[in-house]
């Protein structure tokens, strides 16, 4: 990935990287629980900086072993990744504070 895809992820919340890991992205956002229906399994994780929210569905709580729920204001770290064409968040971990 050349520089410009380093820029495209700033867009997305991953902040800046350096060329090095350009290379080797090691992509792991933190974010925030902004809202979570444990009904519906579905709701919002936002970026560190406010700018990005993250749609939560209902496969991510069963692509991490970690969770049965979240709570707001929970700070989580995810895997982003593409499925079928879009970005969904999978694995779930604690964030680190």
């Amino acid at each position: 990935m050349g520089l410009g895809g380093a820029h495209a992820l700033e867009g997305l919340g991953f902040g800046r990287q350096s060329r090095a890991s350009n290379r080797y992205p090691l992509l792991m956002p933190q974010a925030t629980v902004k809202r979570y229906d444990s009904l519906t399994r579905t709701g919002t994780l936002v970026s560190d900086d406010g700018e990005v929210e993250y749609p939560v569905d209902g496969d991510v709580m069963d692509s991490s072993e970690m969770f049965r729920f979240l709570r707001p204001g929970q700070r989580v770290t995810f895997d982003y990744v593409n499925e079928n064409g879009k970005q969904k968040i999978r694995n779930l971990r604690i964030g680190i504070a």
